[in-house]
């Protein structure tokens, strides 16, 4: 997996899922608050972010994926949860397409 991460490393993304990447953190240079892990941190225009990092017992890659979607109404808080449901299956499927070999 550290193979993927390096190429993401080199190749950096500067959209996914149609959202553009405002800021891209490799975690292995670490930072005041965290110790340095491999790893790539992703902040997207829409506030939504990615983690991607290899498995520390598998040989499998993990992806944390968060959106961030406001409900201004206790009415909206379903149509907030359908907006992120939504950037988030782009956010998936953009990392699909980054990380799979050919």
């Amino acid at each position: 997996m550290s193979v993927v991460i390096s190429r993401l490393r080199a190749r950096r993304p500067s959209e996914m899922g149609r959202v553009p990447a405002i800021r891209i953190n490799d975690l292995a240079q670490g930072s005041e608050h965290l110790p340095p892990t491999e790893g790539l941190r992703c902040f997207l225009e829409d506030d939504s972010r990615v983690i991607v990092r290899p498995s520390g017992t598998e040989p499998k890659l993990k992806v944390y994926r968060e959106a961030i979607v406001t409900a201004s109404t206790p009415s909206g808080l379903v149509a907030a949860r359908a907006e992120a449901a939504r950037r988030l299956a782009q956010v998936s499927a953009a990392i699909r397409a980054l990380t799979t070999t050919t």
